[in-house]
Parts: C-alpha cells; sequence; structure tokens
C-alpha cells in the first residue's frame, strides 16, 4: 500500500504520474497485473491517493524514479 499526497493544482500531473509508474513497474515486471487498485479520495480539502497492489519486488527502485523527476522531485 502507497499514499501519495497530491499539492493543490497538480492532482492530474500525480495522477497521470502513478499511472506511467504502474506502466514501468508492470513492463519491469516488479509488480503483478492485478490485483491492482488506485482510490483517489480528500479530506479536509486536500487530495491523496491510495495504491494496493502485490509486488515481486518492492515498487520503489530506481528505474521508477525517473517518473518523479516529471514534477520536480528526486
Amino acid at each position: 500500500m502507497v499514499t501519495y499526497h497530491a499539492k493543490a493544482g497538480s492532482e492530474a500531473a500525480l495522477a497521470s504520474v502513478i499511472a506511467r509508474q504502474w506502466a514501468w513497474a508492470i513492463k519491469l515486471k516488479l509488480v503483478l497485473e492485478t490485483p491492482h487498485t488506485l482510490v483517489r479520495g480528500n479530506e479536509q480539502g486536500k487530495t491523496y491517493f491510495v495504491e494496493f497492489s502485490l509486488g515481486e519486488t518492492p515498487i520503489f527502485l530506481t528505474p521508477l524514479r525517473q517518473p518523479y523527476k516529471t514534477l520536480g522531485r528526486k
């Protein structure tokens, strides 16, 4: 389970990064394609995403960090 907190105004960009990260993880065979669920919520006016999946290995590996550079993350 992974929780992402979106900055105001960047919700769509974050959703896009999460989708690309998932596609990369499948391509690299780091996760099982199913089950996978992405839930979007709002708490006190702040948007968050919670992702549930089963992985072959931990999802946050160096090859998957590339999508975050799109949002200015390292």
